[in-house]
């Protein structure tokens, strides 16, 4: 189980906490001469934190986790020695000197709130979806070139479906990044709700030691391109083992962009950008297909929601029209380092 120790000591968790910050701070202040004052008291807030998450809702929260895991796999592993692997060093002294004390109130806000319930729950607790340009298909063959890449290809992938949202991939469909890649076919695009065979094995990642176990079984040191000299699993081994593989929520938090010692080296798990079970075999035992390719009319990332602009009780103090993004200073969660 996730603790808030090992949330905030990840970059994605890290990022998602000052995320939950900022919304705080804008929903409160109506000042920017408040901004500076309400960081440095962050502390006298947490009730607000609460309040906050308890108006979410699981696609809400989601949606902050998607778009910080985007800019977690756009920038660079963090030289912070606590994002080298929490979960393999001592849980003590590191955060006095690297985090402000209310870090991990509002990681444990997070991880107690009703919206992230869900994030530990495996593939078959929620109705599993893909998306495919014409209809699901069977997973192809593993080849010296592609059995090491991360995530695997030649697989068929379904994600969760989540309150108010068809799926955790809409966010990743709607993306600058996709569309610069794919807009010419999305129309031709399509969601299909998928039944799998329940019979089918699993292998579960909910933490960063069901990573490194995945990859100490069938360990491959990657190619040389991005993440060069990591050790990856072998896909056409775990094949032979489990049908599919799943990355929780919490998983994707503990592994993204984090490197996770093992028997046979560093590992990393990069580019899985958001929760999803990766099916090494067909395991489908029936599909449907939705009515619309959701995403295409989602907006960029918006502002704190009107909805959730009150705040344990106060009257919103932000107007809607107001770009929130704009010369809005930075809420970190780092101290100063002694």
């Amino acid at each position: 189980m996730l603790t808030p120790e090992q949330f905030v000591a990840t970059p994605l968790g890290d990022r998602v906490v000052q995320e939950i910050e900022r919304w705080v701070v804008l929903s409160l202040s109506d000042d920017s001469k408040d901004w500076h004052e309400m960081n440095e008291n962050f502390h006298q807030h947490i009730d607000d934190v609460h309040q906050l998450l308890a108006r979410m809702t699981e696609a809400e929260l989601w949606e902050i986790v998607e778009e910080e895991a985007f800019d977690v796999e756009g920038g660079v592993l963090c030289d912070c020695p606590q994002h080298r692997c929490v979960e393999f060093c001592p849980a003590e002294g590191w955060h006095s000197r690297w985090f402000k004390p209310w870090s991990l109130d509002v990681a444990d806000a997070i991880l107690q709130c009703e919206a992230s319930a869900w994030w530990a729950d495996t593939w078959d607790r929620r109705s599993q979806v893909c998306l495919v340009e014409r209809a699901p298909t069977c997973p192809g063959e593993f080849t010296s070139r592609n059995r090491a890449l991360s995530p695997p290809e030649v697989v068929l992938w379904t994600s969760s479906a989540v309150q108010d949202r068809p799926s955790t991939e809409e966010g990743y469909i709607a993306s600058d990044y996709w569309r610069s890649m794919f807009e010419n076919e999305l129309e031709s695009w399509r969601y299909y709700n998928i039944d799998i065979n329940p019979t089918k094995p699993v292998y579960e990642i909910d933490s960063q030691s069901d990573w490194a176990r995945l990859c100490e079984f069938a360990p491959v040191v990657m190619p040389k391109y991005q993440y060069s000299g990591y050790v990856e699993p072998d896909w056409a081994r775990v094949a032979k083992e489990w049908s599919g593989v799943h990355v929780t929520v919490n998983g994707l938090i503990s592994c993204l962009n984090v490197e996770v010692p093992t028997s046979s080296g560093l590992a990393m798990m990069a580019h899985w950008l958001y929760e999803r079970t990766a099916w090494l075999e067909w395991s489908v035992t029936g599909f449907e297909q939705l009515p619309d390719v959701p995403g295409a009319t989602r907006m960029p990332r918006s502002p704190v929601p009107p909805r959730l602009r009150e705040v344990a009780g106060r009257v919103p103090l932000i107007p809607p029209a107001t770009d929130l993004n704009d010369d809005l200073p930075s809420v970190s969660v780092y101290g100063s380092v002694s």
